[in-house]
């Protein structure tokens, strides 16, 4: 019993002293709610991420004006959307001739981007029954759009951009990722069947007595072959993830000196957890595969197929959120600083990205 006591007596103090000779400043810390690896789907409580901006600035507090809906913005995406698929974009190469291998991944993410922003709206055409014309317009330039990214899969030189830099890489995997959430959208909102008749056949359309099975939208077919690509590259891009330097982070590029900057980061983050949340799974064995992910070498079967909600995708998002929240790559404005040109030790260099 005494003994008992004497215990009782020493933890405060032991827990007291280490309170008070806790460093002031911790490192951040990204709370580990969701399991990485499980054996089963399981829900987890979601992660709200720290802002990179210092305490002094406190976005939430300003005051933000109701917003009305302006039509003329969308008519001004269309009309930048219609310039750079007529003017720049070539059908018969499959790309647009004047920009270069990442620069053409970009445009293609943004095509796919805009091309389910038109879908959205088209839901708000069918919705009134005075629009069947705009609707039809409409949905022609879907197709158009959605035939000149197939066309985009193979015109893009994914050979050469195995052997770019990584950011190069990662905008690959952002691309197909948002052409996969465009296919997916326009399924759902266009393509759903809702009809009590367990056939599901829309009758009459080519004959009176002619029946036509109701089916999804023909661009899923594609799916498979998107996420391929996409999978691919980020099995690729993962090979840049270095932890001898810095601790941590991204290298720009394999070919050159070790140099991890910003935007390199950013685009693992954002193609990490995109293919968390939208990657359907891949199971193909074309002679392109690369089933080699360097940012999980402990996986227990990394040449297993996993299906959508993969949670290596996941760890490898919130561990490189962690390492980039803590490399004090912004400055007292929050601006990021573009990098650490590294040899020896992570210097950190001078200029602002915009």
């Amino acid at each position: 019993m005494a003994r008992f006591q004497k215990l009782v007596a020493i933890v405060p103090q032991f827990l007291l002293g280490h309170i008070l000779l806790a460093p002031t400043t911790p490192a951040f810390k990204l709370p580990d709610r969701c399991p990485v690896f499980f054996d089963k789907q399981r829900p987890c409580d979601p992660i709200t991420p720290a802002s990179f901006l210092p305490p002094s600035i406190d976005i939430g507090t300003k005051p933000r004006p109701d917003r009305i809906a302006d039509d003329s913005v969308f008519a001004d995406l269309l009309s930048a959307l219609n310039a750079t698929q007529t003017i720049f974009f070539a059908p018969w190469l499959g790309t647009w001739p004047e920009a270069i291998d990442w620069t053409a991944a970009v445009i293609g993410t943004h095509i796919s981007g805009a091309t389910r922003s038109i879908s959205e709206d088209l839901a708000a055409l069918n919705s009134r029954h005075d629009s069947v014309t705009a609707w039809k317009l409409a949905s022609n330039l879907i197709d158009d759009y959605f035939a000149q990214t197939i066309a985009f899969y193979f015109g893009q030189n994914a050979v050469a951009l195995r052997n770019e830099a990584y950011d190069d890489m990662l905008w690959v995997v952002l691309s197909w990722v948002e052409a996969i959430k465009f296919v997916n959208t326009h399924n759902d909102l266009h393509y759903t069947i809702t009809s009590s008749d367990p056939s599901g056949a829309a009758l009459g359309v080519f004959g009176r007595y002619a029946e036509i099975p109701a089916q999804p939208y023909h661009g899923n077919v594609w799916i498979s072959t998107f996420a391929h690509r996409a999978r691919i590259f980020w099995d690729l891009a993962s090979h840049g993830w270095d932890t001898k330097l810095c601790d941590g982070g991204m290298l720009w590029n394999p070919q050159l000196l070790p140099y991890k900057n910003a935007i390199t980061n950013e685009l693992f983050i954002a193609a990490s957890i995109s293919m968390y949340l939208y990657f359907p799974g891949d199971d193909s064995q074309s002679s392109f595969s690369n089933r080699c992910d360097k940012f999980n070498p402990n996986d227990p079967d990394p040449q297993t197929y996993s299906g959508s909600r993969d949670p290596r995708y996941l760890k490898a998002a919130v561990e490189s959120y962690r390492w980039l929240r803590n490399s004090n790559m912004t400055n007292a404005r929050g601006l990021f600083v573009d990098g650490f040109h590294i040899s020896g030790q992570c210097i950190r260099t001078t200029k602002v990205s915009s």
